[in-house]
């Protein structure tokens, strides 16, 4: 079995991160984390497709993704927000323009640069953007309610390592070297 290139093969050697394994090196949770994963995965495919019910009128992940960055950083122009929320122009100019059609984003000219267009929430988007917040905490603080601080850190610990190695700066890296939230992941663990 390979995990990462080069980095273990068989079970003949220990493997140098410890949520992979085989055989008897096996940690007692990778199958049920792995498994609860895959769900994770689906589901968030699945909203993206389908979209979560607000009221009458069903959003996806990202839409809510826009509805979001503009609900807590104000007026942005477009290519802000394609650096911001990492989407290619044409993802971001359709999922614009879906948002309004419902009446949730106006698009306007940017009042420093007459050639860029600026991107806002309407007041139908604002209330959309309070809602999804108090939605947000509702489901977090059921989910978290039983955790104690060390599980929240260990939760966060390990969005930050999926953060990490999402934009590749946890490959060929060994876990023990690998920079811990609090280091350079600060800005990033701030904005879960």
């Amino acid at each position: 079995m390979i995990i990462r290139k080069g980095i273990f093969k068989g079970k003949g050697r220990k493997c140098p991160y410890p949520f992979f394994h085989t055989g008897d090196a096996m940690r007692h949770y990778y199958q049920e984390i792995d498994k609860y994963l895959k769900k994770a995965i689906q589901s968030v495919i699945s909203l993206e497709k389908r979209g979560a019910k607000n009221g009458r009128v069903p959003i996806t992940l990202s839409e809510t993704l826009v509805v979001r960055e503009l609900g807590k950083n104000g007026p942005k122009k477009i290519y802000e927000m394609i650096e911001s929320l990492h989407l290619d122009r044409n993802t971001l100019v359709s999922i614009t323009k879906n948002l309004q059609l419902e009446g949730y984003v106006e698009k306007g000219r940017s009042p420093d640069d007459k050639r860029s267009a600026n991107l806002s929430l309407t007041s139908r988007g604002e209330e959309l953007y309070r809602a999804l917040q108090e939605r947000e905490e509702e489901l977090l603080n059921v989910l978290l309610e039983d955790f104690s601080i060390n599980e929240e850190k260990t939760v966060l610990k390990f969005l930050v390592k999926l953060d990490l190695l999402r934009r590749g700066k946890l490959q060929d890296q060994d876990p023990a070297q690998a920079p811990h939230p609090n280091q350079e992941q600060s800005r990033e663990a701030d904005s879960f």
